[in-house]
């Protein structure tokens, strides 16, 4: 048993491995938002693409980690003529009327500027 454990833990890890090099190699910033915890998570890439470095807005230096302030950071950084149309079509995700959440929306640079994302 705690053999099979042990190799559970070694495949994700492996995974999870795999997936920050496929990231980072790739360019691809992730953001996960907890619902129920009211707070979001971003990997280091995210942080970079919008040309942070990512222990400036990030809570740890993990490759994924807490966005500082939580959901009214992520607020700050959302431009705000996407703001609405962001949050229409997350409700509309939640609520089933969508079957994914995907949508594009500028986020605020370090630089002050704006990218799509």
């Amino acid at each position: 048993m705690k053999e099979e454990l042990k190799k559970s833990e070694d495949e994700v890890k492996e995974s999870e491995n795999r997936l920050i090099m496929a990231s980072s190699g790739s360019n691809w910033g992730f953001w996960d938002y907890y619902i129920i915890e009211n707070k979001v998570i971003v990997n280091k890439t995210w942080a970079t693409q919008l040309n942070y470095k990512p222990s400036d807005i990030r809570t740890s230096d993990n490759e994924w980690a807490e966005l500082k302030g939580g959901t009214a950071a992520w607020g700050d950084f959302l431009h705000p003529d996407d703001r609405e149309d962001m949050e229409n079509h997350f409700k509309d995700y939640l609520t089933g009327k969508v079957d994914e959440y995907k949508i594009e929306f500028r986020m605020r640079c370090k630089d002050g500027s704006y990218k799509w994302i």
